[in-house]
């Protein structure tokens, strides 16, 4: 739920997912998406050692024959990218692709090229996320009882729901034409398994009323016990 609430948000407030599947090229349109690049979906590396430097193609065949191409190169496509093969530069010297993004050290620089270009987002996300943990916090300090046996009613009212869900299946299967003998067995044995997972576990949340209980007081004192010392969150990166 929360993964939806943040990926609507993101998308309402102007993010746009296809940076996630997609690349873009040294002016920031993206490939096959921006009106500057309508027709040309896939991203190609003009001298593939320079990772930063992209530009859009119509296909991944053009490494071969775009004149933006400063070492010409076979390619092939995988999902919007077009992955270059090992080629020969002007002087009949072999450059070795994959021997340079498959370098440690290349690696490592692309990732810190990537951290480069989207720190800003980063900072965002993990500030925005300081925040939220705090507010929620302070809502346990005053509503963790209610939010624990709220789950919990949710989660046996699931479990009934399932369970009447699958009686109503075996039924609908006993009498239908032609008769589904097989498929309603299966919805019986089903129906009878829930039946007693739900009696088991509303039984053991009823033993274990008195432990919930403590274990609400306890989330209840780890609120105030990060309220009172909120810096505790950076430790041990920043030690106390």
């Amino acid at each position: 739920m929360g993964t939806l609430i943040v990926g609507q948000t993101a998308i309402a407030e102007g993010g746009n997912p296809d940076l996630i599947i997609r690349g873009y090229d040294v002016k920031g349109d993206i490939c096959g998406v921006s009106d500057a690049t309508v027709g040309l979906p896939y991203t190609a590396w003009p001298y593939a050692p320079e990772y930063t430097v992209r530009v859009c193609v119509a296909s991944c065949s053009e490494t071969k024959t775009d004149a933006r191409m400063s070492l010409k190169h076979s390619s092939t496509p995988f999902l919007t990218f077009c992955l270059p093969f090992d080629t020969t530069d002007a002087s009949n010297q072999l450059v070795s692709f994959s021997s340079e993004w498959g370098s440690y050290w290349e690696t490592t620089r692309r990732a810190f090229v990537d951290i480069k270009a989207g720190w800003p987002v980063i900072a965002g996300s993990v500030a925005i996320a300081l925040v939220v943990s705090f507010v929620y916090v302070l809502f346990l300090r005053g509503f963790a009882g209610v939010m624990v046996w709220t789950l919990i009613a949710a989660s046996v009212g699931v479990m009934i729901a399932a369970t009447v869900f699958v009686y109503d299946e075996w039924q609908r299967y006993k009498v239908i034409d032609p008769p589904q003998t097989t498929t309603a067995d299966q919805l019986q044995i089903l129906f009878w398994v829930l039946v007693v997972a739900d009696v088991i576990f509303v039984l053991i949340i009823l033993s274990l009323r008195k432990s919930i209980q403590v274990a609400i007081e306890v989330i209840k004192e780890a609120g105030r016990a990060l309220m009172s010392m909120p810096f505790v969150i950076f430790f041990p990166f920043f030690p106390l």
